[in-house]
Parts: structure tokens; C-alpha cells; sequence
């Protein structure tokens, strides 16, 4: 399996640093996986507003499966827990926020989070490989 990496500050410039970071790897092997890129966009952009620490970002390739992990250093939340492992059927569309991770579970063929201990935290999905 081959593993990339690259660190971000928490910065909004940093969400389309992250796509362009995920969309090299990706190339430089010889696929096209486009949801990844969205995908990675939206964990990205949800660490810069809400661990507001650095944020590395991890790519995973093998054979089969596309692995994008972002790490940040805020503390895993009892109701981002539930966030992440409860089924969402419905978002309010009066909502301002709230979507993304939806659409990360409905797009991604996994999805989920590592409790990294007291500070920290990856968020992270799996595409198959087309």
C-alpha cells in the first residue's frame, strides 16, 4: 500500500491545497477518482472551521481502494461520535450546515473516525479504485 502525507495550517487556503495534494497523488498513479476530491474537500474544510489546528492529510493506494484520512487535533466529541456512526435520513433545508458529512457517507464506500486520544482525531473515507 502506498502512503502520501502533507500538512496543512488551519486556514481556509488550505481546503483547496488539500484537493490540489489529493488530485497529484491520484494522478501520479494513473487514476481518476473525482468524488475523492469532493470528499476531501468537505473533511478539510470541516477541520479548518472546527479543530482550528493543523491538519495533516493522508492518502492511502492499493490495488482496490482509494484511503483519504485528515488528521486534526481537536478532541473527539461524544456527538460527533453520534454524528459520524448514527444513519442521518433527513437535513433540514433551513439548515445552514450539516450537510456534508451526508453526502460523505452516501458517496464514500466507507466512511468513519479514529479516536486518536485526548487531542486529536482522523476523519476518514474509502473509494474503490475504477
Amino acid at each position: 500500500m502506498k502512503r502520501r502525507s502533507k500538512t496543512f495550517p488551519a486556514e481556509p487556503s488550505s481546503v483547496r491545497g488539500a484537493r490540489d495534494f489529493v488530485s497529484e497523488v491520484i494522478s501520479d498513479l494513473g487514476r481518476d477518482v473525482p468524488d475523492a476530491i469532493l470528499l476531501t474537500s468537505e473533511l478539510v474544510s470541516n477541520a479548518v472551521e472546527h479543530a482550528s489546528t493543523e491538519i495533516e492529510v493522508v492518502v492511502f493506494v492499493d490495488d482496490e481502494t482509494l484511503r483519504v484520512e485528515v488528521h486534526d487535533g481537536f478532541t473527539m466529541t461524544e456527538a460527533f461520535r453520534v454524528l459520524t456512526e448514527t444513519e442521518v435520513q433527513t437535513v433540514d433545508n433551513r439548515a445552514r450546515q450539516g450537510r456534508g458529512l451526508v453526502m460523505v457517507r452516501g458517496i464514500a464506500a466507507r466512511f468513519g473516525v479514529l479516536d486518536k486520544g485526548e487531542d486529536a482525531k482522523a476523519v476518514w473515507f474509502e473509494m474503490l479504485r475504477e
